[in-house]
């Protein structure tokens, strides 16, 4: 989310979606609406974007979601052996 916070060809979307978040539940909180940004933005970005005709690439790109696959070893280092 901090890279797409920080993109200015984001920034209108994020505008957008949260514009639509208060329209549609206009009576819930702010930290209701800022918690459904955070769970649901990557979400509707990628749709939005993917849907769209002229997006550039860094958009495109910006749509792939993070890889949380961690990779890991099993074994001992001692003494360089």
């Amino acid at each position: 989310m901090y890279i797409l916070n920080n993109n200015d060809e984001v920034l209108s979307y994020i505008m957008q979606y949260i514009s639509e978040i208060n329209e549609t539940y206009y009576q819930l909180s702010e930290k209701w609406t800022m918690n459904d940004y955070n769970k649901s933005f990557s979400i509707w970005f990628e749709k939005k974007v993917n849907n769209e005709i002229n997006a550039s690439e860094t958009l495109l790109r910006l749509t792939h979601m993070p890889n949380n696959n961690v990779t890991i070893f099993c074994g001992y280092d001692i003494n360089k052996y």
